[in-house]
């Protein structure tokens, strides 16, 4: 693992770094840095590594993501009996 984000967006047409994100990629917000000398995917000077992407939104391919299924607010709020 390099790093955990929320995936934003797959739509090709979505930008980041003003451009489309194109087929097979995922604009993902970096919010746990694991690997911070990884390269990115697709840089952007000043961010090329991943230390660089803390708190930012980057291309990543989808078939390099990992996807975990977490509850939404209303499934952790539900109470059992």
């Amino acid at each position: 693992m390099i790093a955990e984000g929320l995936l934003l967006s797959t739509d090709g047409e979505e930008l980041v770094d003003g451009r489309p994100l194109g087929h097979g990629a995922a604009a993902i917000k970096i919010v746990l840095v694991v690997k911070p000398e990884a390269y990115l995917w697709r840089p952007n000077p000043p961010i090329s590594l991943m230390r660089d992407a803390l708190n930012e939104t980057i291309a990543w391919p989808i078939d390099r993501l990992h996807l975990l299924d977490l509850p939404t607010a209303d499934e952790s709020t539900k109470k059992t009996h």
